[in-house]
């Protein structure tokens, strides 16, 4: 894919981005949700654009989100919401990069599930 894309799915889902036509075109996003699965992003060598990994997890069994990345992601803004017994029941984890010389924004969002990047 190109770009613009919307996808919301339950379950695996696997996207290859090509690199965007017109990086300055903003309406050239990329959107793509599912729940329960995991997500497989292929970046193309020369891909540039905005990236945006979000991770929910009910009950979350480890310390850190599943996120599985080639791209160096920075430093991820964590959520964490229990009953106040020390419990984490929801944990929200958000990484935000720019890839290149930036461009259209990806975004990925993904509930109970992981996040691999590839390139």
């Amino acid at each position: 894919m190109a770009a613009p894309l919307s996808l919301r799915n339950r379950g695996n889902v696997a996207v290859q981005l090509a690199r965007f036509a017109d990086r300055k075109d903003e309406s050239q996003t990329v959107d793509i949700e599912t729940s329960n699965g995991d997500v497989t992003l292929e970046l193309a060598k020369n891909f540039a654009g905005s990236l945006e990994i979000w991770i929910t997890e009910t009950n979350p069994a480890g310390g850190e989100a599943p996120i599985l990345s080639k791209v160096a992601l920075g430093k991820a803004t964590v959520g964490d919401n229990g009953w106040g017994d020390g419990t984490v029941n929801i944990r929200e984890t958000t990484n935000s990069v720019v890839i290149g010389k930036g461009g259209p924004k990806v975004s990925v969002h993904v509930t109970n599930g992981k996040v691999i990047i590839n390139n």
